[in-house]
C-alpha cells in the first residue's frame, strides 16, 4: 500500500487565511490612523489650553502689580490693549498682533501664545465700583477641520494701586 502524504495548502485555504491576514491587517491600520488622530487633537487642546494659562497667569501678575491703568488702554472693545501703569515709572502692556497675544515691558515683548493658536476675542473691561479691577476675556482656537477647537478663558484681577492707595 502506498501513502500519499500532501505537502501544503489547497486553493480554498490559501483563499480563507489572505482575507484573514486581510482583516487583520486592516483593522491593525484603522487602530493606528485612530490613535494618531487622537493625539493631534490631545496636542491641539494641549496646546490651546497651555496658551490661556500662560496669558491669564500674565495678566494676572501684572495688573497685581500695576498701580493704574492708563488712559491710552482700549477698553470694552476686540482688539483690546491694555496698557498698566507701574510704580516706577513703566508701562507693561497687552495687545494683538496677527491674531497672536504679546506682552510688552521695559525688558521687551514676547508672544503669550502659541503660533499654532488664534486669538478670536481678547477684550479688557474695568470691573468694580469701589475699586478697580481690570477683567480679562480671551477666546482662543487652534487645529484646522475636523481638529478645529475653541475655548474661552476669563481672569478678574485687582489693580494693587488701588487698594494700597486706601
Amino acid at each position: 500500500m502506498s501513502v500519499s502524504s500532501k505537502k501544503g495548502f489547497t486553493l480554498p485555504e490559501l483563499v480563507i487565511y489572505a482575507a484573514l491576514l486581510a482583516l487583520l491587517s486592516l483593522a491593525a491600520v484603522r487602530a493606528i490612523l485612530a490613535a494618531t488622530d487622537s493625539y493631534l487633537s490631545f496636542k491641539v487642546v494641549r496646546e490651546m489650553r497651555r496658551s490661556g494659562v500662560v496669558a491669564l497667569e500674565r495678566f494676572s501678575r501684572e495688573s497685581r502689580l500695576a498701580d493704574s491703568v492708563s488712559a491710552a488702554s482700549v477698553l470694552g472693545a476686540h482688539p483690546g490693549v491694555l496698557k498698566l501703569n507701574r510704580s516706577d515709572n513703566s508701562v507693561a502692556e497687552f495687545f494683538l498682533v496677527n491674531d497672536v497675544l504679546y506682552f510688552k515691558d521695559n525688558s521687551g515683548a514676547g508672544a503669550l501664545t502659541a503660533s499654532t493658536t488664534r486669538v478670536t476675542n481678547l477684550v479688557f473691561r474695568k470691573a468694580g465700583i469701589s475699586s478697580t479691577a481690570v477683567r480679562l476675556e480671551l477666546s482662543l482656537e487652534a487645529g484646522q477641520g475636523a481638529r478645529l477647537r475653541f475655548a474661552d478663558f476669563y481672569s478678574t484681577s485687582v489693580i494693587r494701586g488701588d487698594y494700597e492707595n486706601r
